[in-house]
């Protein structure tokens, strides 16, 4: 009996390729197909004045915001923290990442970070990216827009805090969402995204930095 042939679409006549050994099909893992919108990444920090000190307990200090319309596909999302010039009291911190559902207005306060034109494009032909809002703090806590958060955090980051000063407590790129591939990821609708909260030991200045990974697509 003849084998089925694989081969690509618009009436192309190129079979898949096999290895001659196992006969395993030969395969190239490839981003989403993105169309008419784009990909895209977004590092964003504190700035050169450190987060004061008091801060509330679960303080938005991160807000992502979808837009209007199309799919948005939060791939990863990196984190890193550490003390400035005034050390804490010992103790633990923690960082929370949630989902944010009806998420119709924006945070306020802090830096906004939103892309414009061809910023943060993984491509400079692809679409200027349709996010809404992009928030981090600078000194102190954001103000909550109008969003529902989840009641548990999608990722959860804890860690020991020392009185030491200028000490890294949470490493560069610490993964708090790392979607690979096979595995479902992040989807956000419109007026939907993710906030990350901080909690703090007493009395210490700081400094942050959020890198955030998505997709834009027409479905998914």
């Amino acid at each position: 009996m003849a084998g089925i042939q694989l081969v690509g679409n618009a009436n192309n006549t190129t079979a898949a390729e096999v290895e001659v050994n196992t006969k395993a099909t030969r395969v190239v893992i490839r981003p989403d197909d993105y169309g008419s919108l784009g990909i895209y990444r977004l590092g964003a920090n504190n700035g050169a004045s450190a987060m004061a000190a008091g801060l509330a307990a679960a303080s938005p200090i991160y807000a992502w915001r979808s837009g209007a319309s199309n799919v948005y596909i939060v791939k990863r999302v990196l984190f890193m923290m550490f003390s400035g010039t005034t050390g804490f009291t010992a103790g633990n911190a923690i960082f929370n990442l949630f989902a944010a559902r009806s998420f119709t207005a924006s945070d306020t306060g802090g830096t906004g970070v939103t892309p414009t034109g061809n910023s943060n494009k993984l491509r400079t032909s692809m679409a200027t990216t349709g996010i809404a809002d992009a928030r981090i703090s600078a000194t102190a806590t954001l103000t909550a827009g109008t969003r529902t958060l989840d009641a548990q955090p999608l990722a959860s980051i804890v860690t020991a805090i020392s009185t030491a000063t200028f000490t890294q407590f949470v490493n560069p790129n610490t993964v708090l969402l790392d979607q690979r591939v096979g595995e479902y990821p992040l989807v956000c609708a419109a007026n939907e995204g993710f906030e990350i909260q901080a909690t703090v030991p007493a009395t210490g200045v700081w400094f942050f930095a959020v890198t955030v990974d998505w997709e834009e697509l027409a479905s998914y």
